[in-house]
């Protein structure tokens, strides 16, 4: 069966529309430049830049041009993993004196753009395992070699370049990329954070530089200006400005309403439960903390887990310290098992599984309807 890619089958229509970016086959989104068995130019569905997965393509390459960046004003920067996320993307840097400071991120933004107006393309390779372990290990980034040990056997190991010749950026990637970073030019860095590798506390602590990215000027300055206005009414800056409610570390995540905001809350209260009676809701009240088992099902934890409370009981730890002592388990193994074990229970994101599970206990008839 042969293989070709999109560059290959669309020719004459990539020629014509110059935002074209990816194509779907299959149920997969490819780049043009990954080669697909079996197809044939009827079987491609063009992506163009201003898609949902157009942007996703575009945001995982601006990524991958912050990441070069980063290392040409930063050369002892170790990069981890930089995926587009809903609003962007973002990148994992181990950074080996310090954090970066705004400033710095305006140095990347400036770096990012001669990068982009280089206009460079983005070109893939295919390599075995020992080619990728042999290249990271010579380039110093050790954190690549834990991302290829986890690759299955049989899945192939990609490799995406670009920059000027002999002076090439590459990063251990499976794509998708777009042709050249001239379709970049619509980008912003957002802010910084630390971030443990991995998610596990017991790694080093990296730091993230959020950015997001568009496929023209005017959307992202759309998206810029809808940002400001979201930062005038965030609640943790109202909450502090009006003396509505506090955070102590002794209940992460929990607040603590305070007057005012005890005052607000009740009669928000009050108000809802004028409503359940007149629509014919019946209110129930359910725990704050689940076993995570209940979020796995819901299909919640995917999808909030970065921003879900996960508290550890001494339970957890135990269980966790058993698995660090039992022989005959791979690092990788006892690793998964201890962060399971440690994360057995969660706060609620949401009241809608709780719900379901006061449903499903008792038989229920169609005449409830």
């Amino acid at each position: 069966m042969t293989a070709s890619t999109a560059q290959e089958l669309l020719s004459d229509r990539l020629a014509k529309d110059k935002q074209i970016v990816g194509v779907r086959a299959g149920g997969r989104v490819y780049d043009l430049m990954t080669p697909i068995e079996g197809v044939t130019a009827e079987d491609l569905e063009p992506i163009r830049s201003g898609d949902e997965d157009g942007l996703a393509i575009i945001r995982h390459s601006t990524a991958h041009v912050m990441a070069d960046a980063v290392q040409r004003l930063f050369p002892d920067t170790k990069v981890t993993i930089g995926p587009s996320t809903k609003g962007g993307f973002y990148y994992d840097f181990d950074k080996a004196d310090g954090t970066f400071t705004d400033e710095d991120l305006a140095k990347i933004e400036a770096e990012m753009k001669t990068i982009v107006d280089g206009n460079y393309p983005f070109r893939r390779d295919v390599v075995t395992r020992e080619e990728a372990l042999a290249l990271f290990a010579e380039m110093g980034e050790s954190y690549k070699k834990e991302l290829i040990d986890a690759i299955p056997e049989g899945v192939p190991i990609s490799l995406y370049r670009h920059g000027a010749e002999g002076s090439l950026w590459v990063d251990l990637c499976s794509g998708p990329h777009v042709p050249n970073t001239s379709f970049l030019k619509a980008h912003k860095l957002t802010s910084v954070a630390g971030a443990y590798w991995r998610g596990d506390e017991s790694n080093p602590m990296l730091q993230r530089i959020y950015g997001t990215a568009f496929a023209s000027g005017g959307e992202l300055r759309k998206h810029l200006q809808l940002l400001e206005e979201a930062k005038k009414r965030d609640h943790r800056k109202l909450g502090k400005e009006l003396d509505l409610f506090m955070f102590h570390e002794y209940a992460p995540a929990m607040p603590f309403f305070l007057p005012r905001g005890a005052g607000i809350y009740t009669r928000l209260v009050n108000y809802m439960r004028g409503l359940y009676g007149r629509y014919g809701y019946q209110e129930v009240l359910t725990p704050q903390i689940f076993d995570k088992r209940l979020f796995e099902t819901s299909g919640h934890l995917p999808n909030y887990r970065e921003n879900m409370y996960m508290p550890v009981t001494a339970e957890a730890v135990d269980a966790a310290t058993m698995d660090a002592v039992n022989p005959g388990k791979t690092s990788e193994e006892l690793h998964h098992e201890q962060q399971d074990a440690l994360e057995r229970f969660a706060q609620k994101p949401m009241n809608c599984p709780s719900h379901c599970l006061i449903y499903a206990q008792k038989r229920r008839s169609y005449r409830e309807l």
